[in-house]
């Protein structure tokens, strides 16, 4: 079995004795709603899709050994219907793979199914045997509260080795590349929770009610003590601006616009109307802008796709490194391996098609900053 740490996607191969109770198989869930969950939810990838319709039961929890006897991990198992989503045959992927739970899940768990053991005692003869089995089991592997997901290494479990992304097989490789590292315990944000929003309007009320009571004028909108400047005509400052336009000089080097550019569209890059924009904008401006906004953007998707696609291959890059540029570029893992190079409209239908199914069910998300986009998407530092 694979373990997979959530907070880099490193994957490890455990040894089966120091797993118990893994002997069934979890039903599968829809590529769909995998691939949404695996972008949303901070928690287990295993809790956000089988909660709350499904029940935990001795099909779907794995209890995993510490290291130098710390007691147990829980984890589970997820499996994935796979349709030709992606470039493989397989019809199943991702049950090799463990997923730890969060400890105060596994605790509170735990508690309920002592309860629940209890309550059954008295109808011990009409319960099924398995069901019996199960309990046990929960009683006899308690979750370790010193055990903490995020710190994977500091608390480890016996395992074997690291495994690297070229000793997965391809099915594995997409289905680890597909998720998104979480390296934090704490849930993240969704776009609909205004609170912050509410909390800086509250804010400016009070502030207003303060500089109201006191007769304080902000300094931003105080009137100017000096002379006042008759203000130029519209027409004249036109034809001002026109006049230096023409005196200016562009003879910046391709390579060094390029690079101008493609800090432009990093930072535009967050909605793809916006981006979309920035592009049509940066074509008109001359036959340079326009040879060097192409330029910029086939280098993005080359990019983008080169990393997604080299997990197919003989010499694959890591599944985390390739999630993060992926993701940077606004896109899912699926996405990124159906790309036509260098076609700029193919990028633009799936950067919206994401964005609509966003805005269909929120969530959580990840923001990505201007800086970080141009290190990853076109190897370069904006300051």
């Amino acid at each position: 079995m694979l373990l997979l740490d959530s907070t880099d996607l490193s994957v490890y191969e455990v040894a089966d004795n120091t797993l118990s109770h893994w002997t069934h198989l979890p039903p599968p869930i829809t590529f769909e709603r995998f691939e949404a969950t695996a972008r949303a939810h901070v928690c287990g990838l295993f809790l956000a899709t089988h909660m709350p319709s499904f029940r935990v039961g001795a099909d779907t929890l794995v209890f995993v050994r510490l290291a130098h006897e710390r007691g147990w991990a829980w984890a589970s198992r997820i499996r994935v219907a796979h349709n030709d989503q992606l470039p493989i045959k397989d019809a199943l992927i991702g049950e090799e793979f463990l997923f730890l739970w969060p400890v105060p899940m596994a605790i509170n768990a735990y508690i309920n199914f002592k309860k629940a053991a209890r309550r059954s005692l008295a109808l011990a003869e009409e319960q099924e045997t398995a069901l019996l089995d199960f309990f046990d089991a929960v009683k006899a592997h308690p979750p370790a509260t010193a055990f903490w997901p995020q710190r994977f290494r500091e608390h480890a479990v016996e395992t074997v080795r690291e495994v690297r992304a070229k000793d997965l097989t391809v099915p594995q490789r997409l289905f680890v590349a597909s998720l998104m590292p979480r390296p934090t315990a704490f849930a993240m944000r969704s776009p609909e929770d205004k609170w912050s929003d509410q909390l800086h309007a509250q804010d400016q009320i009070e502030l207003d009610r303060f500089l109201q009571k006191h007769r304080v004028v902000p300094a931003a909108i105080a009137p100017s003590a000096g002379p006042t400047l008759r203000a130029r005509a519209p027409r004249q400052c036109y034809h001002d601006a026109q006049r230096r336009r023409q005196r200016c000089v562009f003879d910046l080097p391709d390579d060094l616009l390029e690079r101008i550019l493609s800090i432009h569209l990093a930072r535009s890059m967050a909605d793809v109307e916006q981006m979309q924009g920035a592009v049509a904008s940066a074509r008109l401006v001359c036959r340079q802008f326009h040879r060097t906004t192409n330029a910029s953007v086939t280098r993005m998707i080359v990019g983008v796709t080169g990393a997604a696609r080299s997990l197919l291959g003989v010499c694959p890059r890591e599944p985390a490194e390739v999630q993060t540029i992926v993701h940077a570029a606004g896109l899912t893992l699926r996405h990124a391996l159906t790309l036509q190079v260098p076609k700029w409209r193919s990028y633009v239908r799936r950067r919206r098609l994401l964005e609509t199914c966003e805005r269909r069910v929120p969530h959580a998300r990840v923001e990505v900053d201007a800086c970080h986009r141009c290190a990853l998407l076109w190897g370069i530092s904006a300051a």
